[in-house]
């Protein structure tokens, strides 16, 4: 059997990688920017396209509303971006669903908590305690800076101390006392007998 009556496959056409900005220059562009603009549907369904427009700018989510509209959550994001509502309202709304499920989460942990194991009920306080210390504006992680000095003189001291214990042999050599012009700093090994 011959194939010669085969097409040969079709190669995908990518977009130009390019755009001319508002100045005038060539800037390069991604794929998904050409891609997903929410013009044909602005064009073919005006109406659906201003739904889109009016769930986003009150906070809608973006995968519910795509569901809605049967189009890409890409599209959704795009024509979001079309119309002046900023990453910064999409994250306020993001957060907003995440507190929502938190809430829903936490009162679904607290109908269920006697039939979890124990091992499951301490891992969910710990975290459920966490995540209610951030929602009060307490921090989430704190950081501590020390600086170690050393007093040389109350080092000699606990070392002096050391040797006094029964049933513990230090070797070492002194430690210099403050002031003193002896440089060595001195070493000690301590062996229990």
């Amino acid at each position: 059997m011959s194939h010669s009556n085969r097409k040969p496959p079709k190669t995908p056409t990518k977009p130009d990688a390019t755009k001319t900005a508002p100045t005038g220059e060539i800037v390069s562009a991604s794929v998904e920017d050409d891609a997903f603009t929410g013009e044909r549907l602005r064009e073919k369904e005006p109406r659906l396209y201003e739904t889109i427009v009016r769930i986003l700018k009150n906070g809608g989510g973006v995968r519910l509303t795509a569901r809605l509209a049967r189009c890409s959550p890409h599209t959704i994001m795009a024509i979001g971006r079309a119309n002046g509502i900023s990453n910064k309202e999409m994250k306020a709304a993001t957060a907003a669903t995440l507190r929502e499920f938190a809430r829903l989460g936490a009162e679904r942990l607290l109908e269920s908590y006697e039939e979890l194991p124990l091992s499951q009920l301490a891992l969910s306080v710990a975290i459920a305690t966490d995540k209610a210390s951030v929602l009060e504006g307490f921090a989430s992680l704190i950081i501590e800076h020390r600086s170690l000095t050393v007093d040389r003189a109350e080092a000699a001291r606990r070392l002096d101390a050391a040797l006094e214990i029964p049933g513990v042999i230090v070797e070492s050599t002194p430690l210099p006392l403050p002031g003193s012009k002896t440089t060595d700093t001195g070493t000690a090994t301590a062996q229990n007998r």
